[in-house]
């Protein structure tokens, strides 16, 4: 893998994913419910389990960071792009694709805090350095968090986050530029703690915050 900036890319960094050595890391959410929900109310509500790629899943992994964000919203996706471009078409290529969406409806992305931490993705950690998108204090910064893998990290009013609706709280990581995370419980409201124990709901959708502007 020669290159994660988009600007760089030429016809070789078109793969297929489904064919690639990351063919397991497409995520799955799997369900969080145990016989009783509220022991894990201050645990990690959400989880994924590691499945294969859609077959012919072909395109780019690219490395992506949402502006004026902090640096740990950034992460590697894929942009689907269902035919191979021409060797003078991979930019326009590139803007016409898609990226990879998970069942919930988000993009599918392997976090930089992960691959900076994680000895399976050292291979994507060193195109990050070589491509000089993980400076040497960003890869501090990630060393430095005590979060474990599908840590929910929200950098921004409207960024949308997938919930387990089967457990009492969300765990969410608030991060604004140039802030460690704080860590956040939000309970969802409509949860009932009656004495039967059971999630009325189940199932999973996104959820943002926004702001209120009623008076």
């Amino acid at each position: 893998m020669a290159t994660l900036d988009p600007r760089r890319f030429t016809a070789a960094q078109y793969v297929d994913i489904s064919a690639s050595p990351l063919r397991s890391q497409f995520r799955r959410m799997r369900s969080m419910q145990v016989a009783d929900p509220h022991r894990r109310q201050f645990g990690d509500q959400l989880a994924t389990s590691d499945v294969p790629f859609p077959p012919a899943t072909r395109g780019f992994l690219y490395f992506f960071s949402p502006p004026a964000q902090s640096p740990l919203a950034g992460g590697v996706r894929f942009r689907v792009v269902p035919q191979a471009p021409a060797p003078n078409r991979v930019g326009p290529a590139f803007a016409a694709g898609h990226d990879l969406l998970m069942a919930h409806g988000l993009p599918w992305h392997l976090p930089v805090w992960e691959i900076l931490t994680r000895r399976a993705y050292s291979c994507l950690r060193d195109v990050l350095v070589k491509d000089e998108l993980a400076p040497g204090r960003l890869r501090l910064a990630c060393n430095s968090l005590s979060i474990t893998r599908d840590s929910v990290l929200v950098t921004a009013l409207g960024m949308p986050w997938a919930v387990d609706w089967s457990t009492e709280f969300s765990r969410i990581y608030v991060v604004a530029p140039h802030h460690h995370p704080v860590a956040a419980m939000v309970r969802h409201p409509w949860y009932s703690r009656a004495s039967e124990r059971k999630a009325p709901y189940s199932g999973t959708s996104r959820r943002p915050f926004q702001i209120n502007k009623t008076n």
